[in-house]
């Protein structure tokens, strides 16, 4: 008795000849030949070489992920005053947001400066919380206006200090130091 021909596997082995992934399971097994298939279209379908829907949702996600303002002449020299480690970061959570955290993080590390320097005076320990708070108030009241929340400023502070962190062990580094990993 002769096998009979079906036209849908001769069609899916077809298939698979043609995009060069057939193996010789896939004549035994025909979801393992489906899936090869399915698994094969699909790659080419993602890859933006081939498919303009996949360029585009690739350039949107570009968009998405970068800032949505567009940065003006100003914006630019600015942005070249900014050491080039934190460009980036500069760029990517914007002008107004990255200065508000950069002003954060200088009165945060001046109070803490003050505070080592005057241990156990009350007084000046007082007068940290007014400021802190002043600045706290601050802060936030520049975020507001800015259309940025108390988050936004966390994940620029993240970002900067890794950045920081980067940069210090380079130089370590540089320096001939040993760096062990965390």
């Amino acid at each position: 008795m002769t096998e009979q021909a079906n036209p849908w596997k001769e069609a899916v082995i077809e298939a698979l000849i043609v995009n060069h992934t057939l193996r010789k399971e896939h004549e035994e097994d025909p979801k393992l030949a489906l899936a090869a298939l399915i698994d094969w279209e699909c790659k080419i379908a993602l890859d933006p070489a081939v498919s303009s829907e996949a360029q585009a949702l690739i350039d949107k996600g570009r968009k998405e992920a970068l800032p949505s303002q567009e940065w003006s002449e100003e914006d630019e020299k600015w942005l070249q005053m900014v050491p080039e480690p934190l460009r980036a970061t500069a760029k990517r959570h914007g002008r107004a947001l990255f200065s508000i955290s950069m002003h954060a993080g200088a009165i945060g590390h001046a109070m803490g400066e003050i505070q080592r320097m005057n241990a156990g005076n009350r007084r000046v320990g007082q007068a940290l919380l007014v400021l802190q708070s002043a600045s706290n108030d601050l802060c936030l009241r520049a975020l507001a206006q800015c259309g940025k929340t108390a988050k936004d400023l966390q994940a620029c502070q993240q970002d900067i200090n890794f950045i920081g962190a980067v940069a210090e062990q380079e130089l370590d580094r540089q320096a001939g130091k040993i760096i062990l990993p965390n």
